[in-house]
């Protein structure tokens, strides 16, 4: 099913009033769920978790204000809201 989050929910998140930005928005969506997946290395459930769900919304939010690249790296809590489901591999 994949991440359960809309581009309203997005845009309430990121207190963004106007439809400007919203192709670029709808586009941010399903990278934050190919970077959760990537580091949880496994589909998100389609029951989404909230620290799931709050995680892609830290990186939408993160995508958003740094569409042009200039600060590097993903915000820690990113990681340490998806490191319980992160499957292990030996």
């Amino acid at each position: 099913m994949g991440l359960a989050i809309t581009t309203d929910e997005v845009k309430h998140y990121l207190k963004i009033d106007t439809n400007d930005d919203d192709t670029y928005v709808a586009g941010l969506i399903p990278l934050a769920q190919e970077y959760c997946e990537d580091y949880m290395r496994s589909s998100i459930p389609d029951d989404t978790p909230q620290s799931i769900k709050q995680a892609a919304l830290m990186l939408i939010g993160f995508f958003y204000e740094n569409r042009n690249g200039e600060e590097s790296g993903v915000p820690e809590v990113v990681h340490r809201l998806l490191a319980p489901y992160r499957e292990t591999i030996w």
